[in-house]
């Protein structure tokens, strides 16, 4: 995760880069103000794997199923500037006391489930016969999701980065859920399933700097693509769509 770190003297020199004013204190006096926090920072995100599978081989899996992620990032307190040196170019910091300086917030724990759907049924071969029964099914339906962190983070002086830490879609504790699924295995991984920026990120473009004077400020980014492939006679379609919305509501 990259995080911008200024110094006092970095700070003294941002507001020819920055809208929004803000405090921090040098090491030895850091915990005799306050820094001045100027917003909460909240997000909610929804994730849609819709996938299908055709497999032509002896009691092959064909049909399709979804993974469907919805999770919520509560309030925290944050000061977001944008950091002039950091970065190429400067970045957005979503700012909060670090050490003698500042540093943009880390990841957050969050709320959210799963819910995994399979519809798939084993083809019987045409000289007839059985396949086992059906396909296990006892994992699928709405969870929890386990240990879920929200990260939202400068990206660059124009737009945010937002993603999902947890476990992968086809565990729950640790175990293989009994319920097939995609080929999405987390919320930006593998890249070329989930979309967005060739690393799977997903980026929200943010406003001028002095719109975030406002009461509430919506910032939303979604990202959708289409993928598909067929190996050994197998093939495999993932249609992920995925959406995140950044509420800065000012104090």
């Amino acid at each position: 995760m990259r995080i911008a770190r200024l110094t006092l003297f970095g700070l003294l020199a941002l507001s020819a880069g920055a809208l929004l004013l803000f405090e921090a204190m040098s090491a030895g006096a850091a915990q005799s103000k306050r820094f001045h926090y100027t917003h909460r920072v909240s997000a909610v995100g929804h994730l849609v794997d819709h996938w299908t599978i055709n497999d032509t081989g002896y009691c092959g899996l064909v049909g399709d199923g979804t993974v469907t992620v919805d999770y919520r990032m509560k309030p925290v307190l944050a000061t977001p500037i944008i950091d002039p040196y950091a970065g190429s170019h400067g970045t957005w910091v979503l700012a909060v006391p670090a050490g003698g300086g500042i540093a943009g917030f880390p990841s957050k724990p969050a709320t959210g489930t799963i819910t995994r759907v399979d519809n798939t049924t084993a083809t019987l071969p045409p000289e007839g016969g059985d396949c086992g029964g059906p396909p296990d099914k006892s994992g699928c339906g709405s969870v929890a999701l386990v240990k879920p962190r929200s990260i939202v983070q400068g990206y660059d002086k124009r737009r945010l980065l937002v993603d999902l830490s947890t476990e992968e879609f086809q565990y729950q504790h640790g175990l293989d859920v009994a319920c097939h699924i995609g080929e999405l295995g987390l919320f930006s991984s593998p890249p070329s399933v989930a979309g967005g920026t060739r690393k799977g990120e997903l980026l929200l473009t943010m406003p001028r700097a002095r719109v975030l004077r406002r009461r509430l400020v919506k910032v939303m980014g979604s990202s959708h693509k289409h993928t598909s492939f067929t190996e050994g006679g197998v093939t495999v379609t993932d249609d992920v769509t995925r959406t995140v919305t950044v509420t800065f509501k000012h104090r």
